[in-house]
């Protein structure tokens, strides 16, 4: 068999296809552009053509050409790769689609994707287009059940839909963590970048569902949920949410192997945002407990008292708790903070109020611990229907902006405490 061969060289710049719009206003243009080849050949046979591109990197296309073509059309996208065929998704669409996407996914223990557009949006018809059907993307998405949706106003309160295109991915019938789109207000994120935010959510949902299974002891399940997640996590929050996962573990089962994984996480997060206290904190705290565990603690009670010590310090809450207590300078302030804020993260807001009553002891004048106290009496007032410790709650927040009126978080939450209070009456 004959096959000509062509190596050709193309330095291809920004200005053969043009720089994107990065403003959702603006109408988005195609990043992709033909690059028409000349070639000197009658064979009826497959044409290997080698693409140098302008940023050093090199790819090989294999093209058909008829016998008496003197061209060869090569597509280029706007990030300076070549253009191979994407795995054609199977889409459910509307909401009865939605309802066979989500029960297939329950039989096939997967993940929901559901993809909202409108079909009068050009940013919808690019997104599909060049993001939803990039090979990378498709055959990453391909794994999970999917569904489109448009003009639905029931789904899209349900997943706070603001605009159009967007990808969520869930768990079967349950609410989403965040929504996915490459157009940002300053930016539109390329294909590699929103692949790996897609990633990074999909880990996401992982360690929130991984979560949920270790507060109800279900250890395979969690377990099951964090390896998938350590395999996607690829930020800050992600990476420390999975160490904290296998120290827990680690410290549970006293595996140096389950510890020495969580100190490769928090090590990984740290890559990105060396500076990060949380995780400077866990990774101290994971390789302090291994060399404990090395010399092989025997008092099985005291490993669990240092456990809780050693609690490592959850992402989650950073909004609404301050890991240095609101800056107290005592160092057992501090300590008892992480303690109640590590219960709190697991639901256990007896033991939370118990270590800060034990820090409002030694700084009775930290408005923070009062806040604190107040959150704990509120969830569990919550879940119990008590209104006695609503009311309980509504005393901390109160005490809390009688030392410091500036404490916001105090005030936003008594404004929560009062409203829930009506409800007893």
């Amino acid at each position: 068999m004959k096959i000509a061969i062509i190596i050709i060289s193309l330095f291809l710049t920004l200005s053969l296809y043009g720089g994107k719009k990065t403003s959702k206003t603006n109408e988005q243009k195609e990043t992709k552009s033909e690059v028409i080849i000349e070639v000197d050949s009658t064979v009826d046979e497959e044409k290997e053509v080698k693409i140098e591109y302008g940023n050093g990197e090199e790819g090989d296309v294999t093209i058909d050409s008829d016998s008496n073509s003197k061209e060869i059309v090569i597509e280029v996208d706007g990030n300076n790769q070549k253009s191979e065929k994407s795995i054609e998704l199977n889409w459910n669409e509307g909401e009865k689609g939605f309802l066979k996407a989500n029960k297939d996914a329950l039989s096939k223990n997967t993940l929901v994707g559901i993809f909202f557009y409108s079909a009068k949006s050009e940013l919808s018809n690019n997104f599909e287009k060049e993001y939803l059907s990039n090979n990378i993307i498709s055959s990453f998405l391909s794994n999970y059940s999917l569904v489109k949706i448009t003009q639905n106003k029931k789904l899209e309160e349900k997943y706070k839909i603001e605009g159009y295109p967007a990808l969520v991915i869930i768990f079967p019938n349950e609410k989403g963590i965040r929504v996915l789109s490459p157009y940002m207000e300053d930016r539109t994120m390329d294909v590699s970048e929103f692949f790996e935010d897609i990633k990074n959510n999909v880990a996401e949902v992982y360690i929130k569902k991984g979560k949920f299974y270790f507060k109800n002891k279900k250890d395979k399940e969690s377990a099951n949920c964090f390896n998938i997640a350590s395999e996607f996590a690829n930020d800050v929050y992600t990476f420390n949410e999975v160490g904290n996962y296998f120290f827990k573990e680690g410290v549970n089962k006293h595996s140096l192997d389950l510890l020495k994984k969580a100190s490769e996480n928090y090590k990984k997060g740290l890559e990105i945002d060396e500076d990060n206290e949380a995780l400077n904190d866990n990774l101290e705290t994971s390789l302090s407990y291994i060399e404990e565990l090395k010399r092989e603690q025997k008092n099985t009670n005291e490993t669990n008292i240092k456990f809780k010590e050693y609690e490592p310090v959850s992402t989650d809450n950073i909004f609404f708790f301050d890991d240095k207590a609101g800056n107290d300078k005592n160092p057992k302030v501090i300590k008892f903070n992480r303690i109640a804020n590590n219960y709190i993260t697991t639901g256990e807001y007896k033991e939370a109020y118990e270590n800060v009553k034990k820090a409002v002891e030694i700084s009775p004048e930290n408005d923070y611990l009062y806040y604190v106290a107040g959150y704990c009496f509120f969830e569990q007032g919550k879940l119990r229907k008590s209104k006695k410790l609503i009311e309980k709650s509504k005393e901390f927040h109160e005490k809390a902006i009688a030392l410091n009126d500036t404490n916001e978080k105090s005030k936003e939450q008594l404004k929560i405490v009062i409203e829930f209070l009506k409800e007893f009456k």
